[in-house]
């Protein structure tokens, strides 16, 4: 009985975590907009425009102040989803990190913001 309640507890735990991955599709930017977005966004400190198509861009908070989840969702959505939405047409994937006391990773491709938009 007993065993059978952890197998039981096991499967809501893993059909929960099932529920909440996000199954983003790979960079299919050109290297052409890819040097093209390097040149563009080279003025951005902490951001970087791999080979591959992955615009990362990190922002730190200093020791003893904590990362708020919902300024990172809006801050995350607002960059990645409005203001760099012609790179997401163009194949790009952005990644945005926030390192720090309650930091995360938000990532962002076309069909996440498309599907958050509407």
């Amino acid at each position: 009985m007993v065993r059978l309640l952890k197998i039981m507890m096991m499967a809501v735990v893993l059909t929960a975590c099932s529920g909440t991955f996000e199954q983003l599709s790979s960079p299919t930017a050109s290297r052409l907009d890819i040097e093209r977005a390097r040149e563009n966004l080279a003025h951005i400190d902490q951001l970087t425009v791999t080979d591959e198509g992955y615009i990362t861009y990190y922002q730190t908070l200093p020791h003893g102040y904590k990362w708020r989840t919902s300024v990172i969702k809006q801050n995350s959505y607002t960059w990645s989803c409005e203001t760099m939405y012609y790179l997401l047409l163009k194949g790009f994937v952005i990644k945005m990190g926030y390192k720090g006391k309650g930091g995360r990773e938000e990532h962002f491709d076309l069909a996440k913001c498309n599907a958050l938009s509407s």
